[in-house]
């Protein structure tokens, strides 16, 4: 299953999802009856179900954590530019039921968050070293990506995708780029 999580409580959240749940696994959107909100932030699943924590999350399953961020920053911002840095992120993951057993992928779905620059770690490496630090078993499965990606999904052939910019302002399906997604390694300072 593919967990989406918007770990920000900015009101934006539940649009957020829906723009981009019918890009990703099984392309279900949930009704608005169906949204129940975790402890901080939405939780949308591809099969349209929307779970209030992320304890079922397990090995063959993957959650994306949805924000925005820059080339090489260390923090994930919601839609009114409150940020909250990698040991908050893991943080609001705990709250939300992550069991440290789970060896789930996570995908650090936000700009650039798979890019370092000046000799900065990016994003997802701060977060699989702070999994790590806090005992995770998916500190080992954390991915980002190089290049910007779109909020929302567009149509292609029929069916909705996510895309990544391919060129400066032009967008592309991410499974024509698939190198600007990319594993983060954890660092020990």
């Amino acid at each position: 299953m593919i967990y989406l999580y918007y770990p920000f409580d900015d009101g934006t959240g539940v649009d957020t999802l829906k723009n981009l749940v019918r890009g990703v696994g099984h392309r279900m959107v949930p009704a608005d009856g169906d949204i129940r909100s975790p402890a901080i932030g939405e939780l949308f699943c591809d099969n349209g179900s929307c779970p209030a924590t992320l304890n079922a999350a397990g090995d063959d399953d993957e959650i994306y954590i949805i924000g925005h961020s820059y080339k090489s920053f260390k923090v994930l911002g919601d839609a009114n530019k409150g940020v909250i840095d990698q040991s908050e992120i893991v943080d609001r993951l705990r709250r939300c039921g992550l069991r440290k057993v789970a060896k789930c992928r996570i995908n650090v779905y936000a700009c650039y968050s798979g890019r370092t620059a000046d000799n900065q770690r990016s994003l997802a490496s701060y977060i699989a070293t702070s999994l790590r630090t806090e005992g995770y078993a998916c500190w080992e499965n954390v991915y980002g990506y190089t290049k910007k990606v779109l909020n929302k999904t567009k149509m292609v052939d029929g069916n909705f995708e996510i895309h990544v910019e391919s060129d400066r302002n032009t967008w592309s399906p991410l499974a024509w780029f698939p190198f600007v997604f990319v594993e983060a390694r954890p660092h020990i300072d």
